[in-house]
């Protein structure tokens, strides 16, 4: 379902992607911004992943890919986020068709997460978009795939 009041960018420029991580960082269970690694996340994410942000009068969440593996053929979402306000309102799901879009551009074959055990939503959500819960990572989060 689409959603004709969401604008879907992927074309942000480093300001723009700092601004809307930054906007964003409070709905993510475990923020970014703070991590004594933020500027080598930040400066990873900017040279090599997919970086889609949603916006619905101003930033409502963003996602940060890598869809680069030619070995695998495997996409990893790193970050997955929609703000408080914004969520059920089909902005996910808009970012998700952009991501699924974008892997299958590059001729990836799934898409990989990793979500906290504890994120029962974005679970959920994750489930109904077509992941399935592949595999633990750690004690406390576990590995989501979804086929193209």
């Amino acid at each position: 379902m689409n959603n004709p009041f969401v604008l879907i960018r992927s074309d942000l420029d480093r300001d723009e992607k700092r601004q809307a991580i930054e906007a964003c960082d409070a709905s993510l269970p475990r923020p970014v911004t703070p991590r004594d690694n933020y500027d080598e996340i930040f400066e990873k994410m900017d040279r090599y992943a997919e970086f889609i942000a949603a916006y619905q009068n101003g930033i409502a969440g963003y996602v940060s890919m890598y869809a680069n593996d030619q070995e695998t053929k495997t996409a990893f979402i790193t970050l997955f986020v929609v703000k408080d306000e914004f969520q059920r309102m089909h902005i996910g799901t808009e970012l998700m068709n952009a991501c699924r879009r974008i892997a299958e551009r590059n001729k990836m074959k799934r898409i990989r997460l990793e979500v906290l055990n504890s994120n029962m939503k974005a679970i959920s959500f994750y489930k109904k978009q077509g992941f399935y819960e592949e595999k633990p990572c750690s004690n406390i989060s576990i590995y989501m795939l979804m086929p193209l």
